[in-house]
């Protein structure tokens, strides 16, 4: 073989050997695209997946902010509602007290007179054949409280209230020493207004009292002053109420009454001759002898 023929032949055998190559070289890229290809579809489900798993986890989350963002705006709301409500009853608070004070001072100014109407009603006039007095009706069938002088020696015993009714009555019972008697209407099918017991104990001197009566023959008067003194023993050594109140015949066994309209004394004595020593025997005192004696 001359050597213009080997050359031809290795000519065409570097073409061959270099197809060859090349081929090989071209499916070996393709493998190489396909791989990658691949991978990146599986890297972009991987990144959808998590994308998806995010998404649920802080789907989650979202919600219970948003739930906390609702419950935070409901405590706020109660909170409003609380803060109102409180305002409102601080200001009833405000005007309650205000009421209280401005009724006080109302009160403190003299107006007595819806306690006096009232009480008057269970005030009576007690009327014998040796004389007259005064009661004061303790329970609804009648009950009524006077002086044991009052009744002393008397055959016939009369109870008048304040609408002008004249009842005949019984001695239920009587302690001279005390002089406290207990009467109470004859057979009579009616429901009498009726005075309750204060706390004598509870009196302080320059506390204002009303002294209500029959005093000369003059039904039904009030007369207003204040406890002089407290414990006031006089020479049969029971203790009394001092009072500046006017007190006169006809006043004996009448109610002696606080502000809120209760018995604190029952009337008994005034010393002749002077001027506001009125004498009253405690509530406490007067109730403990009724209880005894009824």
């Amino acid at each position: 073989m001359d050597k213009c023929h080997l050359f031809m032949a290795s000519f065409v055998l570097i073409i061959v050997v270099s197809g060859v190559l090349f081929y090989a070289q071209n499916n070996q890229i393709d493998e190489l695209r396909a791989k990658l290809s691949q991978s990146e579809f599986k890297l972009d489900a991987k990144i959808a997946s998590l994308d998806n798993k995010i998404n649920s986890e802080t789907s989650g989350i979202r919600g219970e902010i948003a739930k906390s963002g609702e419950e935070l705006d409901e405590v706020r709301k109660d909170l409003t509602t609380v803060e109102e409500e409180t305002d409102k009853k601080l200001g009833e608070v405000k005007q309650n007290l205000e009421d209280e004070i401005t009724g006080l001072e109302t009160n403190l100014a003299g107006d007595f007179s819806d306690v006096i109407k009232v009480a008057l009603e269970a005030t009576v006039s007690v009327l014998t054949d040796k004389g007259a007095g005064s009661g004061v009706i303790i329970s609804i069938d009648g009950k009524t409280v006077t002086n044991a002088h009052v009744i002393s020696g008397a055959s016939q015993i009369g109870i008048k209230t304040k609408d002008g009714q004249i009842y005949l009555a019984e001695i239920i019972g009587v302690d001279d020493t005390a002089d406290i008697a207990v009467l109470k209407p004859v057979v009579v099918d009616q429901i009498f207004d009726s005075m309750r017991w204060g706390d004598s104990d509870d009196l302080e001197v320059g506390q204002r009292v009303v002294a209500l009566g029959n005093p000369f023959g003059l039904d039904f008067t009030a007369t207003q002053g204040i406890v002089s003194a407290l414990n006031r023993q006089a020479q049969n050594g029971l203790k009394y109420i001092q009072i500046d109140t006017p007190i006169n015949p006809g006043n004996s066994g009448g109610p002696l009454i606080n502000d809120e309209g209760r018995i604190v004394g029952i009337n008994n004595w005034k010393v002749g001759g002077g001027e506001g020593l009125g004498f009253s025997i405690p509530a406490n005192t007067a109730e403990d002898v009724v209880d005894d004696i009824s």
